[in-house]
């Protein structure tokens, strides 16, 4: 969810958990959550732009993407194109993440019966995409560091080209 800043925060004490939990101050992720620096718009799918959701976001000062509801305008602004163009770009990369997760993590395979199950589930899966991505990004700038600045010999790199290791076998150890 996005809000600004001018909003007033639900206070933690205030905050609904399931099975009749509460929330912290103390805790990180409460602390943590105060530092956002929170958009103005959301970027939700069309089954989410609702007379309710809008009533509800305009309220609060969020613009919801998407084309308004009813008829289109006659005439656009450049300015709308423009926007409506990058709230589209955003809602595509969010997409593509969410189409990604289920062909390469599964996350279309979660069948568990427990809501509560599946939620953890889910969690993992995008930890691990995020975990995977922090990967790829670590192994791209070794490769580069590597190939720009010369630190491995790939030209005179083979199987022989490393020095010899000495084997150690139980009977070095026996005199």
């Amino acid at each position: 969810m996005y809000r600004k800043d001018e909003q007033p925060r639900t206070p933690a004490e205030e905050f609904k958990l399931p099975f009749e939990g509460k929330l912290s101050e103390e805790n990180r992720w409460v602390i943590m959550a105060q530092w956002i620096p929170w958009e103005e718009s959301v970027h939700v799918d069309k089954i989410y732009r609702t007379r309710d959701n809008r009533a509800w976001c305009k309220d609060r000062g969020i613009r919801i993407s998407g084309p308004p509801l009813g008829r289109p305008p006659a005439n656009l602004s450049k300015a709308t194109k423009k926007q409506a163009l990058e709230d589209e770009k955003i809602r595509n990369s969010i997409e593509g993440k969410f189409g990604q997760g289920k062909r390469r993590f599964s996350l279309n395979r979660i069948m568990n019966k427990l809501a509560h199950t599946s939620e953890t589930a889910i969690a993992i899966t995008f930890l691990v995409m995020n975990l995977s991505a922090i990967l790829r990004q670590i192994l791209v700038s070794i490769f580069l560091v590597n190939y720009f600045f010369r630190v491995i010999d790939y030209h005179n790199l083979s199987v022989n080209s490393f020095p010899p290791k000495k084997l150690i076998y139980p009977s070095n150890f026996i005199r």
